[in-house]
């Protein structure tokens, strides 16, 4: 135990010392190691560029490529801070957001995800206020990525689909691909495995066609992720297999990767001896590079099929591996949490820099406080004379205020005197609409009492007096409804229902009344079509409507009800072959005044159905009109919008 806290301090004070000796090999050694001989020679033009250059527009340019060859390097941080700043003070949006966008990649890189997301989030400010699509894009996906790696899905999903829209608006195909291959994992994490495959099918097209090897792999290699997530180890199998094929020739961690979902899938189908053939080859190549994580589970699964065939010598010879690659595992993330906290604390050596700069401008500035403090004078003076000004303003303002309020009055007064109209309407329809059908059925049950009405006049009288009845029913439930509104409003609430099955209910409602005459109710909606609205509106609409088509057609004519679903609202119509109507009329519906019509069987009506629809419909935010032409029928159109 004291051997290994030796260690740690040693590997602690080691790395400590490569991030102050400024050395340019220490700079970019460890991105070698990455990229290889080809990107070494880059980063050693680019750095010798960054010697030779004065001009500051040129060394933002050079560096940001310099950074971006030397990424994975311990010093990184540092060049990063220094474009970050430069792009600042040269007013340059692009790279400024680019290169904080790919500090947050080096932080995300060290498992630093809080340092990553600020920086993501600073670089999608200043892409969003410089309109630049391309940054937004790469931010917007970053973002999404941390998101991803905390397991908050829906988040994840909202800023990759964001992100894919920026991308493709400016037809950036490595964008949008990059975007599809991690919107693929997130799909499938929430389950939706076709969207999943969907998706990395595309990107894996992409990446093909612009022969991005590389990232192609990435891409396949998701893909086969997905497949086995579904259970589809057939084609999953046949995906690594090639995924470990150009692993072996280009990509020896990625080969041990494909070797290790291998063994799970060989595992799953029950094929021991398959197992024990990728254990043997997974061992030889992590000898050649070795891959910590992917070897230890391939132990593992080895372990399981030695414990089943109970091969003990083999079961001994892969424990005692496993023990010594989980050492070396446990050695290799001391040192990338020494790493980790070198780069935090390298970042707060630097912002204290930053606060000595800021202490030695403030000194600096001190020389010049008797000049501010005349100017501070002279701004006193200019505030009093604004607050005079604002003074009179705001008694301008107020005199406004009191013009406006009393137009107000006005305005509430000529409402009040329509209020006081319609209230006397309603009681003019009450006294005569409603009393008139009650009259008559008491005189008919006076005469049936005295007996003087036979059973023939009783018949001949009951269907008209049924009739009527039913008419003040749907009267009185809409009056009610208006009051309501007039008094307190109504809310609306969304809900998802079928609007097929409510065309049907109603349609049988109406079908069950005294007002059907027998006419072809048509229900023209595909059945479980649904909608996502305030389904009573929708409902009370309807139905004034319906019987309003009912009213004016005859025994023979069609009512059909016609539904369309746009990207913005739903549009339903009701449309009869009744006997239309004139201009006139027209331009007398859907208003506060009332008025009577008759119907095809002299029904009377005053026109508060179709009142209180236009008040419902307007008040979600939707349109209702009426379209019709005398002896054509006519169509009652409405919509409501999704949002």
């Amino acid at each position: 135990m004291r051997f290994h806290w030796i260690f740690i301090l040693l590997v602690y004070f080691i790395s400590s010392f490569v991030t102050f000796t400024g050395t340019f090999n220490n700079a970019y050694g460890q991105e070698n190691n990455v990229y290889g001989q080809e990107h070494s020679k880059a980063a050693d033009s680019l750095y010798q560029q960054l010697n030779q250059t004065t001009d500051q527009k040129s060394r933002l340019e050079i560096l940001s490529a310099f950074v971006r060859e030397i990424h994975y390097s311990d010093s990184a941080q540092g060049y990063y801070l220094e474009a970050i700043e430069l792009a600042k003070n040269l007013n340059n949006p692009t790279l400024l957001a680019q290169n904080l966008t790919r500090l947050g990649v080096y932080y995300r890189n060290n498992n630093l995800q809080d340092l990553a997301i600020l920086n993501y989030e600073e670089a999608l400010k200043v892409s969003q206020k410089a309109n630049d699509l391309l940054q937004m894009g790469h931010a917007l996906n970053s973002i999404g990525q941390i998101y991803y790696y905390q397991d908050l899905f829906e988040e994840a999903l909202k800023y990759y689909e964001q992100s894919g829209e920026y991308f493709q608006q400016i037809n950036d195909l490595d964008g949008t691909a990059y975007n599809l291959t991690g919107k693929s994992l997130v799909l499938g994490s929430l389950g939706r495995y076709l969207e999943a495959l969907e998706a990395i099918d595309d990107a894996i097209s992409i990446r093909s066609k612009r022969g991005n090897g590389r990232q192609l792999i990435v891409s396949r290699f998701n893909k086969a992720q997905l497949l086995l997530d579904m259970g589809d180890y057939q084609s999953a199998r046949k995906d690594i297999i090639a995924l470990y094929e150009y692993g072996k020739q280009n990509d020896l961690v990625r080969a041990l990767q494909a070797l290790e979902k291998l063994a799970e899938i060989e595992l799953k189908t029950t094929n021991f001896s398959s197992v024990k053939r990728i254990v043997d080859e997974a061992i030889e190549l992590n000898q050649e590079k070795p891959n910590r994580e992917s070897i230890i589970a391939i132990l593992i699964t080895g372990i399981e099929v030695a414990r089943i065939e109970n091969n003990l010598e083999r079961l001994s010879y892969l424990q005692n591996l496993l023990a010594n690659e989980k050492e070396l595992l446990n050695t290799q993330k001391t040192r990338e949490y020494l790493a980790k906290l070198t780069i935090q604390r390298q970042k707060l050596e630097i912002d204290q820099l930053n606060r000595e700069n800021e202490l030695i401008l403030k000194a600096e500035k001190f020389q010049n406080y008797i000049f501010i403090l005349f100017l501070a004078i002279s701004i006193i003076l200019f505030i009093i004379v604004i607050i005079y000004k604002r003074y009179l303003n705001y008694h301008r303002e107020l005199n406004q205020k009191l013009k406006i309020q009393k137009i107000k009055m006005e305005v509430q007064a000529e409402e009040l005197f329509k209020t006081n109209r319609i209230k006397d309407k309603i009681l003019s329809i009450l006294a005569h609409d409603l009393r008139g059908p009650l009259h008559s059925l008491q005189g008919m049950l006076d005469l049936v009492n005295i007996k003087s009405l036979t059973q023939e006049e009783f018949q001949e009288y009951a269907p008209k007096i049924s009739l009527d009845l039913g008419n003040n029913v749907l009267l009185l439930e809409n009056l009610l409804l208006w009051s309501k509104n007039q008094l307190k409003g109504t809310k609306s609430e969304k809900s998802t229902f079928d609007i097929y099955q409510l065309i049907e209910k109603n349609f049988e409602i109406i079908r069950s009344s005294n007002n059907y005459k027998g006419q072809e109710l048509i229900n023209s909606i595909r059945p479980q079509t649904t909608l996502l609205a305030d389904k009573n509106t929708i409902e009370i609409v309807l139905r004034n409507l319906l019987n309003n088509a009912i009213k004016f057609t005859k025994s023979e004519d069609q009512v059909s009800v016609n539904f369309r679903d746009f990207d913005g609202y739903y549009w339903i119509c009701v449309e009869d072959q009744g006997i239309g109507m004139t201009d006139e009329t027209k331009n007398k519906l859907f208003k506060n005044d009332f008025f009577t019509t008759l119907g095809t069987n002299q029904e009377g009506g005053t026109g508060l159905g179709l009142m209180i629809s236009r008040e419902l419909i307007e008040r979600n935010k939707g349109k209702i009109w009426v379209e019709s032409e005398e002896g054509k029928g006519s169509k009652f159109i409405f919509t409501i919008p999704k949002n």
